[in-house]
């Protein structure tokens, strides 16, 4: 939601463009960063104490961000609003694994993936709705006023699902451990790897669509807007016929390969067209559509692979697994943006295809060779 207020932060608190946008990518760091200490702490305590203690730092940071007249505090503030905003995704993540197994857990798994994808996308819309009446301070009281809500929920409502937990004072040794064997199976580290390429290739479209559409196709917009909301049709798409397909009782592996195929074959072709320098607007959108209808029938099939295996430290593997998403979603989104030439859609295209074929090239040649025939 911040990202349309970082002329008005820089204008604001007088400092440059370049160090307002500081605040993006701040928070990312805490985002990412943060779960890998969450994510053992819920597994020693239980979530509802971690996801109580993430919600409140959110509550507390957005209240101080919006009041902050100074740039560096609002970095501060911002580095830590981050960091309890990881807490939301490892522990959704754990407490799935901690309720549900198979197809019940493929379900739960697409239902969350669906929010955590698009909440990032319709975000900036919202955020420049709030901006011409409050202005950037405007929309961090409205992130405070929402996460005090969430927060307010979270000590209301939300009951502990962790099955086992010490209770002990956490030892750093117990937390290297519990990496160390997340890291060693090779399902854990296998699906986590896949499930980050994939969302690599996603934000390679992401970070690289305004511009190629905009710049380099000239669309307006206004219409890129349009354009980016019809996309995310197909992959609300693929989430729903994943869901069909687990209700039927599917296993993970069909619709998890259909999705990696489909996503490595779209990137293939669109990268094609941009060397062959036919990229069109009416293609560009066609295949990405059926590309991230891919995308919506990987995530949650790879993220049931990545949890199952070790119910006892979700926690963990939840952390390696977001940690993953981000750093490589982060690396990229910002080489897409990085590498566009400006008059052509190859830095994107290229971009999509190196982390599909990553994903589908990792699960092909590691994943499956290490599970079990008809193993779920």
């Amino acid at each position: 939601m911040s990202l349309p207020a970082i002329g008005g932060i820089a204008k604001t608190l007088h400092t440059s463009q370049g160090t307002a946008a500081l605040t993006l990518s701040l928070f990312m760091v805490g985002y990412a960063l943060a779960p890998v200490a969450f994510g053992p702490l819920s597994d020693e305590y239980g979530r509802r104490p971690v996801v109580i203690a993430g919600c409140g730092l959110f509550s507390l940071a957005a209240i101080l961000g919006t009041l902050t007249s100074a740039i560096p505090m609002l970095l501060i503030w911002r580095l830590l609003q981050g960091a309890g905003a990881g807490a939301g995704t490892v522990i959704s993540f754990a407490v799935v694994r901690d309720l549900f197994d198979g197809a019940a857990l493929r379900k739960r798994l697409a239902q969350i993936s669906v929010v955590r994808v698009l909440a990032p996308m319709i975000g900036p819309s919202l955020g420049a709705l709030v901006l011409p009446f409050g202005g950037w301070r405007g929309i961090y009281a409205l992130t405070a006023t929402l996460a005090c809500l969430l927060l307010a929920a979270a000590v209301l409502a939300l009951a502990e699902s962790a099955p086992r937990f010490s209770g002990r004072p956490h030892v750093p040794v117990r937390m290297i451990t519990g990496y160390a064997r997340v890291l060693r199976n090779r399902a854990c580290l296998g699906y986590s790897l896949v499930n980050a390429c994939a969302f690599g290739c996603l934000f390679g479209y992401i970070n690289g669509s305004s511009l190629v559409m905009i710049e380099v196709l000239g669309v307006s917009p206004r219409v890129f807007a349009l354009l980016f909301a019809f996309v995310d049709i197909g992959m609300m798409g693929g989430f729903y016929v994943n869901g069909r397909l687990n209700a039927r009782g599917a296993g993970r592996h069909a619709p998890l390969a259909a999705g990696l195929w489909l996503a490595a074959g779209t990137s293939l072709a669109l990268l094609a067209l941009a060397v062959a320098g036919l990229t069109r607007i009416e293609s560009l959108v066609a295949l990405l559509l059926v590309g991230v209808f891919g995308y919506g029938l990987i995530t949650p099939n790879a993220t049931q692979g990545a949890l199952q295996p070790l119910p006892e430290v979700a926690g963990m593997a939840s952390a390696i697994l977001s940690l993953l998403m981000m750093l490589t979603g982060a690396l990229a989104g910002g080489t897409s943006a990085a590498l566009f030439d400006g008059h052509s859609a190859l830095a994107m295209t290229g971009v999509m295809t190196v982390f599909s074929a990553g994903a589908l090239a990792i699960y092909l040649g590691y994943v499956r060779p290490g599970e079990k025939p008809k193993r779920e």
